[in-house]
């Protein structure tokens, strides 16, 4: 089923998942967070983190991470 327009939906994400970086990561297990591009970028101070980052990787690559987005809020669909 799909969510209509104005209702609140969660799509959650657990496990080792592939996703583009949107920075270089230089050291592994170093904090995920969301961009506004939808890619991931380092986590900082005070961001929600969405996950750790497996490997390190220049921005623009391919890489595995750990993925736990149950603690995220409901989003407006």
């Amino acid at each position: 089923t799909s969510v209509g327009s104005g209702y609140n939906t969660n799509a959650y994400m657990l496990g080792i998942h592939k996703a583009y970086a949107g920075a270089a990561v230089a050291s592994v297990g170093w904090g995920a967070a969301l961009a506004n591009s939808g890619w991931l970028t380092n986590a900082t101070s005070g961001g929600i983190t969405v996950g750790r980052f497996l490997t390190t990787c220049a921005s623009g690559d391919l890489v595995e991470v750990v993925l736990d987005t149950t603690n995220l809020a409901p989003v407006l669909a």
